[in-house]
């Protein structure tokens, strides 16, 4: 038996992280299936204040958080290589057994060798855990917009021994977004409620999804202001752009919007479409710097529109959650009306 310990590592320098995370994750259980492999994760938090250098001059206190996801499998796990061999799948039938009966592995001496050599099992299993932890740091983002995650820094462990370590997020404009916009996330939700729908609605799978325009968050949490602008309208025009009407888009993005968003005026959707393309089309003057360098130094004009469409799409997808649903119908004669399925 294989012990698997996902622990999300975060430095909260306001204080207020931990007893936030501690409601929502406090000896949860987290279901997940690797290959028809039910894992059942069991969190648990534990804080530790330290100080830590900002310069050579100055420190700042800050308390460190480890949030931790512990599960067992089944599995052989060659401890010198740190590496899954097998592990029992659903019919009971192991990889040792069908690599051994393999006459391609029969000049094989090395017993390791007789498991997976190929690393075809370790790597889809790697794979698997990287799922996990961008599925988890999602569910966190949705259910708490307002929390500061920063870089949602894991590190996955076998047996106690480090198995891989990644950082799933580079910019938390999801924190700017609620601290900007606080207005329009109306939604209230609970990990567990977010968890379930992340994994039974496929989300991040790119061939079974059933509500594609959430993976794009993906790459909202890993882009510049300009990117985050794009890919933002990309999944507004997803959720709110239905193909069978032959409208333009940025006539239905404004209507429907407005009538799922009232405080969000018509005109700003047309803002924010209008910005959109400006760039899209090579009307925006792009300059030989980094944009991350534009938009410092002011050349980059569109960030208060890039944050209020990143806003609009995160808690669009909330209420998506809060709904159990994975799209918006819209029925639009004198007046648009929706409804969630």
């Amino acid at each position: 038996m294989a012990q698997i310990e996902i622990v999300l590592n975060i430095r909260d320098f306001r204080g207020v992280i931990y007893e936030q995370l501690l409601k929502e994750f406090d000896n949860k259980i987290f279901p997940y299936d690797i290959n028809n492999y039910a894992l059942n994760f069991k969190s648990a938090l534990n804080k530790e204040i330290k100080t830590l250098p900002l310069d050579r001059n100055s420190n700042i206190e800050a308390t460190e958080i480890n949030l931790s996801f512990s599960s067992s499998i089944d599995a052989k796990i060659d401890e010198k290589y740190n590496m899954i061999l097998y592990y029992e799948d659903p019919w009971n039938h192991n990889t040792e057994e069908s690599m051994i009966s393999d006459p391609l592995c029969s000049f094989i001496d090395d017993p390791f060798d007789k498991y997976d050599q190929y690393d075809l099992l370790d790597d889809d299993f790697e794979c698997q855990l990287d799922l996990f932890c961008m599925r988890m740091t999602h569910a966190i983002i949705l259910t708490m917009p307002w929390i500061d995650i920063n870089t949602a820094h894991f590190t996955i462990y076998l047996n106690h021994k480090e198995f891989k370590n990644k950082s799933y997020i580079t910019y938390p404009i999801h924190e700017e977004a609620y601290e900007q916009w606080p207005s329009l996330f109306k939604t209230n939700l609970n990990i567990i409620q977010t968890w379930n729908w992340l994994n039974l609605n496929y989300i991040h799978d790119t061939d079974n999804s059933n509500c594609p325009a959430a993976s794009i968050l993906s790459y909202l949490l890993n882009r510049e202001y300009h990117e985050i602008m794009l890919y933002s309208v990309i999944g507004l025009e997803v959720l709110y752009g239905d193909k069978k009407d032959n409208r333009g888009v940025s006539f239905k993005l404004q209507n429907r919007i407005h009538s799922v968003f009232p405080d969000i005026s018509p005109k700003q959707i047309k803002d924010i479409y209008k910005n959109r393309s400006v760039f899209t089309h090579g009307d925006f003057r792009i300059t030989s710097h980094d944009l991350y360098w534009d938009s410092l130094n002011g050349n980059f004009k569109y960030i208060t529109e890039a944050i209020q469409a990143f806003a609009i799409f995160l808690e669009s997808i909330r209420m998506l959650i809060a709904n159990n649903s994975v799209k918006m119908v819209f029925h639009e004669k004198t007046q648009v009306d929706f409804k969630f399925e």
